[in-house]
């Protein structure tokens, strides 16, 4: 089997590959079973598309950057003001709470300013994207699959965009950044299909989620309102009309309406101060009969502390509450936590809150996040999650208790990376013990061959004495970047040995540009797979993509 690709796009934002962070996200997420994966994807290349210039972004915007933590959204801000405009990369990596390795790993979505003299033409402000997509398995009664969208942008006031797909339609029509009359601003307005984040998701949070399995920021949502939906399955989406409003300069107002399946509709209401912002929200649905609820949120910035929260009532009483703290004590350490409670009677139908669950209800507990940098080589980052859950659940029919942790260290020297991850799991209903074990290298310089390879192995302990049976995969990568990056080949084999589903493994797998892979590997077999990318030009590229699994083709036109 093959898979085909070809996309004519701009080499500077299409071409790029997802940063390694990103990947080791989408890896985690996969294990957790949550998340809308392709989602985030397209997020990150949103952010590629449009980056923050950390010399004029306000702390605020700084802030809700996904990619900076508090320590060093505070330590750009005193740079700043001590030493002026951050002039390159190499300048970034002096500031304190960044080195090498941080830099590199958010420079594709950052800038240092421009010349403020220069403005773009009207024609460079326009552009139109184009990506069609078909796949297909060569087994037997596999349907072939389609995916098609079209953008048009002009700056940052305008943006159309559909999206077609084997999943559904969608299409959306967004206008921000407006003055609509004194004191009065659109911040965005979205007609057509789109998702809402409020607070920290108790209420409504209808988007991808990182969870907590990221660094510890990761704890902390950062909501803002309405978003046009750009993915594949338009299902999980709102479709209708929302708006968020700024007015008398600290209040912000989102209302929206949908008529996805069913009937939704609310809003919030938020003020900020300087350092800190609190809102209210209420939405309502209807499915055989209205239900929904409200909430109150906050977060308050002491310091280069942050402080969260909220609580949350449904129509029928029952509460959801929760508090968390993200804690960079240094440059060097940082530490968050949450503590949840959430009724098991709780009904958020489309709440996003932090869960280890799919849905927010039923659960008492804590995670702690830390990340340690001993020096300037060595990182070790680690989580753990305690929860009980008070009620029968599906396919549990007594109360339990659980607990979740990972601890990862990471060693850099110049080019190369090796990692060491140990990752348990208890599930208390079946007196199980999962344990897992990753040891990955990686040697990628800017140009030139790189490599990488990876060991992974994953077993369960049951309270009955049985055997083991672990599951086991092994990969190994290689590829070739020359100087000037106008092409770029890779090939990567897998080799798997997995008899039970509960010691599946999940390896990220380079993909389609707007598109990832994270297959499970289950059972035993092997993988392969080429890809190749050209780009001859400043604004084409043209991938190639070959496995031993599905075809696939895609064509993208920027103009």
């Amino acid at each position: 089997m093959a898979i085909f690709f070809l996309s004519i796009a701009p080499a500077g934002v299409a071409a790029q590959t997802l940063p390694e962070g990103v990947m080791r996200i989408l890896e985690a997420e996969a294990e957790r079973g949550l998340g809308d994966l392709e989602e985030l994807v397209n997020y990150c290349e949103h952010l590629m598309e449009n980056r923050i210039d950390i010399n004029s972004a306000t702390e605020g915007e700084l802030a809700a950057f996904p990619l900076l933590s508090p320590f060093q959204v505070a330590s750009i801000v005193e740079y700043r003001d001590l030493y002026g405009a951050i002039l390159s990369a190499g300048e970034l990596a002096q500031v304190d709470g960044f080195n090498e390795e941080k830099v590199e790993r958010i420079l594709p979505f950052i800038t240092f300013g421009e010349d403020p003299s220069i403005a773009p033409e009207v024609g460079e402000r326009i552009s139109h994207k184009v990506i069609l997509r078909g796949n297909g398995k060569f087994e037997k009664g596999t349907p072939l699959g389609y995916y098609g969208k079209y953008r048009f942008r002009v700056g940052e006031n305008l943006q159309v965009g559909t999206t077609l797909s084997g999943k559904g339609a969608s299409a959306h029509l967004q206008v921000g950044s407006v003055d609509l009359c004194r004191g009065l601003h659109l911040k965005s307005g979205v007609v057509g299909d789109y998702t809402v984040r409020l607070g920290q998701g108790l209420l409504l949070w209808n988007s991808f989620s990182l969870s907590g399995v990221g660094d510890p920021s990761s704890l902390l949502k950062l909501g803002g309102g309405i978003y046009p939906y750009t993915a594949s399955s338009p299902q999980e989406a709102f479709r209708g009309v929302g708006a968020t409003l700024l007015f008398c300069d600290n209040w912000e107002l989102s209302l929206f309406y949908s008529e996805q399946g069913e009937n939704v509709a609310g809003g919030s209401l938020g003020f900020s101060g300087e350092r800190w912002r609190v809102g209210i929200n209420g939405a309502a649905w209807r499915g055989d009969m209205w239900s929904g609820g409200v909430s109150a949120d906050g977060l308050w910035s002491i310091g280069r502390y942050r402080v969260f929260s909220e609580v949350a009532i449904d129509s029928d009483g029952d509460g959801a509450a929760l508090v968390g703290a993200v804690l960079p004590f240094s440059s060097s350490f940082e530490c968050s936590a949450l503590a949840r409670w959430y009724s098991p009677e709780y009904s958020a139908q489309y709440g996003g809150a932090f869960s280890s669950i799919s849905s927010c209800k039923d659960q008492l507990g804590g995670v702690v996040n830390i990340l340690w940098i001993p020096q300037r080589e060595l990182l070790f980052r680690g989580y753990v999650d305690v929860v009980y859950y008070p009620a029968p659940r599906w396919g549990v029919k007594v109360p339990s208790f659980e607990v979740e942790s990972s601890c990862e260290g990471e060693w850099t020297k110049g080019e190369s990376k090796l990692m060491l991850r140990w990752r348990y799991r208890f599930y208390g209903y079946e007196g199980r013990h999962q344990q897992g074990l990753r040891l990955h290298y990686s040697y990628h310089p800017a140009s030139g061959f790189y490599l990488a390879a990876r060991a992974e192995v994953v077993w369960n302990n049951l309270a009955t004495s049985s055997p083991l049976e672990p599951g086991v995969a092994l990969y190994a990568e290689c590829g070739y970047t020359p100087l000037r990056k106008k092409w770029e080949v890779a090939v990567r084999g897998t080799v798997y040995h997995i008899d039970k589903w509960e010691n599946r493994i999940y390896f990220y797998e380079r993909d389609l540009p707007q598109s990832f892979s994270v297959p499970a590997l289950y059972r035993r077999g092997w993988d392969l797979y080429g890809y190749i990318k050209y780009a001859p030009l400043s604004r084409v590229g043209l991938y190639l993509k070959v496995s031993t699994k599905m075809l696939k083709g895609q064509i993208n036109l920027t103009f």
